[in-house]
């Protein structure tokens, strides 16, 4: 949700064989309205997703380009765009592979941490300045420990490695949450999603990294509050599906919505969020929530 209040969303044109394209979405008419970004003419398909407010008029996406004859392993980077000065920037260029999922910059659209792989194999790749700056450090889960660096996109084999996933980088630029899995090394194809998730704070200063909560599964999406003092995510926890809010300092969650969003967002103010959700596993909705 952009300042003025427009919402942005990917749309996919009919069976998903179109490729995806940026739109502003008019919740009176439930319909999205094609924004003219620019076209990579050296791209046989180009997918424009994963929209994130900005500041002011100008929003971040992740853009997807094929090239033949190896389409089926694009480029990709993160770019800005400004509605109201139509003008386009790039971000990062991204390492080549075969996926990727959320991401989040950090103050300035400066910095970028990003899900990298497919649902099965997952790992986060962390971007300063436009370099691979992921911190060199480990977690330990009980008797499991995985390395945060350790990049798991399902090109390679990942029985071993953990999954590690939807990076939200806080308002103050100082941390990184994220969701881990350690248990689903050792575990292979969707057996490694039936394991429990921890949400973790990585503290980019002091290259620490904390449990904020265990106990998830099924996690779809997390975003950080404005103010910092609280992470949203959705999934289930202690058996209730839900989208929640999550205290940094202390864990204490509540549940914002019985949805399980596939995605979420802020509006600037921090008084209301904007959320994704689908419909007999095809039509997207979108629904804003104001907060407590």
């Amino acid at each position: 949700m952009l300042d003025n209040g427009d919402i942005i969303a990917a749309r996919e044109g009919a069976d998903g064989l179109d490729p995806a394209r940026m739109g502003s979405v008019d919740r009176s008419a439930g319909s999205i309205h094609d924004l003219d970004l620019p076209v990579a003419t050296s791209c046989t398909r180009e997918d424009q997703l994963e929209p994130r407010a900005v500041e002011k008029s100008t929003f971040a996406f992740l853009d997807v380009c094929y090239h033949e004859p190896s389409e089926d392993v694009p480029t990709s980077r993160i770019g800005t765009y400004d509605i109201s000065a139509r003008t386009l920037s790039w971000i990062v260029e991204l390492d080549p592979t075969s996926q990727y999922g959320q991401y989040s910059l950090g103050p300035g659209a400066r910095d970028v941490a990003i899900g990298v792989g497919n649902r099965i194999c997952n790992s986060v790749a962390i971007y300063q300045d436009g370099v691979l700056a992921t911190p060199h450090l480990t977690i330990t889960e009980g008797a499991r420990s995985f390395r945060l660096d350790t990049i798991s996109d399902g090109r390679q084999p990942c029985v071993e490695d953990a999954i590690v996933n939807w990076p939200a980088w806080s308002p103050d630029g100082e941390h990184v949450a994220f969701g881990a899995s350690g248990g689903a090394a050792g575990r292979g194809g969707p057996d490694r999603l039936t394991g429990q998730f921890t949400i973790y704070d990585l503290d980019l200063k002091a290259a620490a990294i904390r449990p904020v909560l265990a106990g998830m599964s099924d996690i779809r999406c997390l975003e950080w509050s404005v103010d910092g003092k609280r992470i949203v995510t959705a999934g289930t926890y202690s058996g209730q599906q839900g989208t929640w809010t999550i205290a940094v300092d202390s864990g204490a969650m509540s549940i914002l919505s019985a949805k399980i969003y596939d995605d979420i967002a802020f509006a600037p103010d921090g008084n209301k969020l904007v959320g994704q959700y689908t419909v007999d596993g095809r039509a997207d909705q979108i629904e804003v929530v104001t907060l407590k």
